[in-house]
């Protein structure tokens, strides 16, 4: 599989008015758009258009259309020329 998971720390500091300072982990997805159903077929807390802890819907990318992320991302690179030599395509989306 292609797709994977990333940690990494947010960090801030600021000295003005009150010094302050924090750091905390964050969790990145980086998906193979075209792994998202064995995705969620191999784990559990991962979901495909369903409701689990993690979860992707394709209604929540690029318009509301009903088709996959992949086929309207595909479709908008085919409108503006751009599609041409697409191996995969990968989508990181924040964890929280």
């Amino acid at each position: 599989m292609k797709s994977k998971i990333f940690q990494g720390n947010v960090m801030h500091s600021r000295l003005k008015p009150i010094k302050h300072s924090f750091i905390y982990p964050v969790y990145f997805l980086s998906l193979d758009l075209s792994e998202l159903d064995k995705l969620d077929r191999a784990l559990w807390l991962f979901g495909h258009n369903k409701i689990r802890l993690i979860a992707i819907h394709d209604q929540d990318y690029l318009g509301d259309r009903q088709d996959s992320i992949h086929t309207k991302l595909i479709s908008f690179l085919n409108q503006k020329n751009c599609s041409d030599d697409i191996v995969y395509i990968k989508l990181v989306t924040l964890v929280f």
